[in-house]
């Protein structure tokens, strides 16, 4: 049949079950005109945002998103104009008074049965990316946060590093892109979306 939302129609199937209607989550979705994705608790209806924006597994900081293959965390973000590394020597500063760092602290674990590569930085829709949709890469220079840019991860083991952003002051950052993959070519099947919101 026809369901009809705020004058937005879609066809559809309809289940009836002790007096309750049931129809399927992504047709309301298209109703809606909005996008559901799945988060790591269930799933998120948000509203498209263009044919070509990067979809994936959602999540937000603190939560452990399993890939199956991996687990990502977010553990924490660090902002200011001045960032002291953690997990190596050195530090990264503001390049001038209209941006700041944005630093991303990330653990993932290898959830496979065999030692993986890993590429820490993500493929090339790795971004952190503004409440206006506008995305920054990040900082991949002689200063990063990461003790090896490629990792050996037996099935198991955990590898923890920083991604650092240089982002303009006046940005809202809401997310981060990231699509985690391996330098054995392994690419996983969906970028994650992990709310950077702390509110």
């Amino acid at each position: 049949g026809t369901l009809t939302i705020a004058g937005s129609p879609v066809e559809t199937n309809f289940i009836t079950q002790n007096n309750r209607v049931y129809v399927p989550l992504a047709d309301v979705a298209k109703a809606l005109k909005y996008e559901v994705s799945k988060t790591s608790n269930g799933f998120s209806l948000d509203p498209a945002g263009g044919a070509n924006q990067i979809n994936g597994v959602n999540g937000k900081i603190g939560d452990v998103v399993n890939l199956g293959y991996a687990t990502v965390k977010v553990v924490k973000v660090i902002k200011g104009d001045h960032y002291d590394n953690q997990f190596t020597s050195g530090s990264s500063d503001a390049l001038n008074d209209k941006e700041t760092l944005y630093v991303v602290v990330m653990k993932i674990k290898n959830a496979s049965k065999v030692s993986q590569v890993l590429n820490p930085f993500g493929n090339d829709h790795t971004a952190v990316v503004d409440s206006e949709d506008h995305a920054f890469q990040q900082y991949n220079g002689t200063s990063i946060d990461m003790t090896d840019r490629g990792p050996t991860l037996l099935p198991g083991s955990a590898y923890d590093f920083a991604m650092i952003f240089r982002v303009p002051k006046s940005a809202d950052i809401s997310q981060l892109v990231y699509g985690l993959t391996y330098y054995d070519g392994h690419k996983g099947d969906k970028d994650l979306r992990i709310s950077l919101k702390t509110e």
